[in-house]
């Protein structure tokens, strides 16, 4: 009876161990998209070179399709005027809660400079709080949605179109510069 009831307790001590560990390599995988989505961002505009975020992303929601271009046109512009760039300076990100429900994850992070005086990041970061929604497709966690205000007062959830009036309007710009 005793060795009956030592492996009943074996076995549910297993269980939630590895119920656990994975739930904690839940984690740790959507964490890592996050922060290759930040990294990414950030190193188009020290480097002026687009760099691809979208296979961090669910590109069937308008939003993203938006955060892809306007991160392609703010590069473009910047690489146009050619009079500022940014330095690479640590960026913090604070996982503050991580809630996944099966497929799905509502990840809450705080995006933070390091703090230095004179240190210049880009507003796209939209410092404080974000709240990410995360879907896994086909065994992997992409960000559904990013819903912050950067500095500038930019909402995250703006529509592709509007993307599509900055490059137009970017465009007559460029055209009449080259009168």
């Amino acid at each position: 009876m005793k060795r009956k009831l030592l492996l009943i307790l074996i076995l549910i001590i297993s269980f939630g161990i590895f119920g656990c560990e994975k739930e904690n390599i839940e984690e740790r995988n959507i964490k890592q998209v996050i922060k290759q989505y930040f990294d990414l961002k950030y190193s188009s505009y020290v480097e002026g070179e687009y760099k691809d975020i979208s296979h961090l992303l669910d590109m069937t929601i308008e939003g993203n399709q938006y955060e892809v271009e306007f991160l392609k046109y703010e590069i473009d512009a910047m690489n146009y005027q050619n009079d500022y760039s940014f330095e690479k300076y640590p960026l913090n990100i604070y996982f503050n809660k991580i809630d996944i429900n099966k497929n799905k994850a509502e990840v809450y992070i705080n995006v933070e400079d390091d703090g230095v005086r004179g240190h210049i990041y880009p507003a796209f970061l939209g410092w404080g709080q974000h709240e990410i929604i995360m879907i896994k497709k086909e065994g992997k966690w992409i960000i559904q949605n990013d819903l912050y205000t950067d500095l500038l007062g930019h909402k995250s959830d703006k529509k592709l179109k509007d993307v599509e009036d900055l490059r137009r309007d970017y465009k007559k710009r460029l055209d009449k510069f080259n009168e």
